[in-house]
């Protein structure tokens, strides 16, 4: 491993109240405290649309609160499951590139697939904005011999960053907010180690850095996934298109997993909207729902609340939300 346990997590807590004898299918999340709320409506969304199966979620942050971790000990005692919580020492990150838009968390998962390279064959990765709405019994049963990972290819707009990347077939190159490791691989080949090494060789060549490097150290040996796996959708697709079941079309019976990218996520309170449903749902049945959807706290969130409640003809709020915007925009270059 590239990681010791005993000094990159200042802290471990394992909740276990599976009763079940399967086998369980390893499920990671790698998070900042305020995307613990979409981290944990995710892990429901998966318990509820798969009964037949039983999990191991694990939960990589830097810090969280003795409430919250009271809670997730009460939603893995009600869905008898199991949860373990890994607080992370950031100290021992010092050498990354982090900046305000790409934190340390952004690497978290690369530390999950090295510290789990021990125990687990494979496992799931999920970024906290993806919510499950089918089965995921096949997962388990891909076979990924000499694959290090599965993934699903990103959006056609995206593709160019294969030819920047050269990247061989460069049509493949994969979204990295849903990812099945080999974790066996992953341990034989040090992909950790080649992961930081290219990272430090590419400081600034990269707009997604973990993506674009997890896309270098993997080329030729991605195992590719159905989009219904990694459906990409963004609730400021609302404000183009205007048609509040656009969704429909697009979020199908067929779908598995739904990522929801951009700035708006279905857990902040300005896009209640018919297609943020999916996650919604689970949220006003889960103990969760006593925690209050985020409201806007930066000039990006800011300026798509204000886009938002223009469409929902909110003008007054929208003008407020605007003003909000440039004054939060202007605090920021001082």
């Amino acid at each position: 491993m590239f990681f010791e346990e005993s000094k990159i997590l200042s802290n471990k807590f394992t909740y276990d109240y599976s009763e079940c004898k399967l086998e369980k299918f390893n499920i990671i999340y790698g998070i900042t405290e305020n995307f613990l709320l979409g981290a944990v409506i995710s892990m429901e969304s998966i318990i509820k649309n798969n009964p037949d199966m039983s999990f191991n979620f694990h939960f990589f942050i830097e810090k969280i609160s003795a409430n919250n971790l009271h809670k997730l000990e009460q939603t893995a005692k009600q869905y008898q499951t199991t949860i373990s919580v890994s607080l992370i020492d950031n100290n021992s990150l010092a050498f990354l590139p982090v900046t305000e838009r790409w934190p340390y968390a952004t690497f978290y998962r690369i530390i999950g697939f090295d510290l789990l390279s021990d125990k687990y064959d494979t496992v799931l990765y999920l970024d906290a904005d993806v919510m499950c709405k089918g089965s995921l019994s096949e997962l388990p049963n891909i076979s990924l011999d000499n694959y290090y990972l599965a993934a699903v290819p990103d959006l056609k707009g995206l593709q160019d960053r294969g030819k920047k990347l050269k990247i061989i077939n460069d049509s493949k190159y994969f979204n990295s907010g849903v990812m099945l490791a080999n974790l066996k691989e992953w341990k034989k080949h040090d992909l950790t180690d080649k992961f930081f090494t290219s990272l430090s060789n590419n400081p600034n060549n990269s707009l997604f850095p973990d993506q674009d490097i997890l896309n270098i150290i993997a080329r030729d040996k991605v195992y590719y996934l159905n989009k219904n796996y990694n459906y990409l959708y963004g609730m400021d697709t609302e404000i183009k298109v205007k048609n509040l079941d656009y969704y429909k079309d697009k979020l199908t019976d067929d779908v598995k997993l739904i990522h929801y990218v951009g700035v708006s996520k279905p857990w902040h309170s300005w896009v209640n909207y018919p297609s943020a449903k999916f996650f919604i749902d689970i949220y006003n049945d889960s103990s969760w729902s006593t925690v209050p959807l985020e409201k806007a706290n930066t000039p990006k969130q800011l300026k798509k609340k204000s886009s938002h409640e223009r469409l929902q003809k909110k003008y007054i709020l929208s003008i407020i939300s605007h003003l909000s915007y440039i004054s939060a925009k202007i605090k920021r270059k001082f």
